[in-house]
């Protein structure tokens, strides 16, 4: 499958890679294998083959993935801003387009932070076999307050787990900040 997306407000990385999903599903692929891809400018143009495994082809293909890795992902539109967080105590500054990675070992906790007193805080342990962790973030924002209560919350930043599938296609694209 192939696809190109310009980075705008009306076309961006997840409307492509739904696009492969649905296009996958509707001929009964269950995996996919990253072919290529190109940024040029403000475009991405994405190549990539679809399979489909049997469960002992898939559970040998999952037993590849490597264990405990945890993988922080910037905004998926160069018109976005730069996210300030902290991972493992190291303040960083993580811009649209960049991912971190981190090799976390068995027993160990990572820790992600995002926002100050009113943000997020995640702790991402390290366990045996334990498949990758993909973590999206989002900036200050105004949401329903918790408990089914009348109101509102404020936050100074959120962190989200990203499906690994989505995870894969954009440590891909995105470029790694070192």
């Amino acid at each position: 499958l192939h696809g190109v997306v310009t980075d705008s407000e009306k076309a961006i990385l997840s409307d492509l890679f739904n696009a492969f999903w649905d296009k996958a599903n509707e001929l009964g692929a269950n995996s996919f294998r990253w072919e290529k891809g190109e940024r040029v400018g403000d475009s991405i143009a994405v190549e990539i083959s679809i399979f489909n495994l049997n469960d002992a082809e898939f559970d040998e293909m999952a037993a590849l993935y490597p264990s405990n890795m945890v993988y922080i992902l910037g905004d998926i539109s160069k018109k976005q801003k730069t996210r300030k967080i902290k991972f493992n105590g190291e303040k960083i500054r993580l811009g649209p387009m960049e991912y971190i990675a981190y090799q976390n070992q068995v027993g160990e906790k990572a820790i992600l932070k995002i926002g100050g007193l009113l943000g997020a805080k995640v702790w991402i342990g390290g366990k045996e076999n334990r498949p990758p962790s993909f973590y999206s973030l989002s900036s200050f924002g105004v949401g329903p307050s918790m408990q089914g209560q009348v109101g509102l919350s404020l936050n100074t930043g959120r962190i989200y787990p990203a499906e690994l599938n989505f995870g894969y296609f954009l440590i891909h694209i995105l470029s790694e900040r070192k």
